[in-house]
């Protein structure tokens, strides 16, 4: 870890993100190996959705699973805004305006990053590939021309679990061992339950969910070191 505390870092840690990212762009085939389990191809059912072992179709588990989690994310940032902010006017919460102000910074970066790489990528979701029920080709990535029918490929890197994993911070930007311990610990219980979840429902590959874990990784990296270079670790 000392490394990533070097002035050059930079020069070796954004090239070998990329790098990975890219890596993973290259579907591999253990994606595949992952969502069949979550995916019954026999299943006597009309609505290929209905496949997946959390289906997408069902209203009651989308909004436990999939609308109540990006809303409690909501909240948490907009709470952590609330604390930076106040920090500028409470004594009391000054301690709390670096992790406040970064986990701030964290869950809106990375989710918007997360958007915008995933809306040009040209990846579709296994629920939208013809293996698993859907209307894209599965060679799609060697035609010249997606047929019309095929919905937009914007599915890499995974978006939903982007909130989760930027969580990841709290462990990054920790200044004591029990902190990083527990900063880690939530960041990877919730980015990597939320990646489950849209695994199990098709809307991702494991391989578009690690991407995402990457990329909020570098953030919390980025963000933290930005933070303390200008400012004291107290703040």
């Amino acid at each position: 870890m000392s490394l990533l505390c070097r002035p050059y870092a930079p020069l070796f840690v954004l090239p070998l993100l990329i790098l990975a990212v890219w890596a993973l762009n290259l579907q591999p085939r253990w994606d595949d190996v992952v969502s069949g389990h979550f995916y019954e191809a026999a299943k006597s059912v009309t609505d290929p959705l209905a496949r997946w072992s959390l289906p997408k179709s069902d209203e009651a588990l989308n909004w436990r699973l999939h609308k109540l989690p990006r809303h409690a994310f909501t909240a948490i940032g907009i709470a952590a805004l609330l604390t930076w902010l106040a920090s500028y006017r409470v004594p009391a919460l000054l301690s709390r305006r670096r992790i406040a102000a970064l986990l701030t910074l964290a869950i809106i970066l990375v989710p918007s990053a997360v958007a915008l790489l995933k809306e040009y990528s040209g990846h579709y979701c296994p629920n939208r590939l013809v293996r698993y029920g859907g209307l894209a080709p599965d060679d799609y990535a060697t035609l010249p021309v997606i047929p019309a029918y095929a919905s937009k490929a914007d599915c890499y890197p995974a978006a939903h679990p982007a909130a989760g994993w930027a969580l990841l911070i709290l462990g990054v930007a920790a200044t004591t061992r029990r902190g990083r311990v527990l900063g880690y610990a939530a960041g990877v219980a919730c980015g990597a339950g939320l990646s489950l979840v849209q695994i199990a429902r098709g809307e991702h590959f494991l391989s578009h969910c690690l991407a995402t874990a990457l990329i909020a990784w570098w953030f919390a990296w980025a963000l933290t070191r930005a933070w303390d270079a200008k400012r004291p670790i107290a703040h």
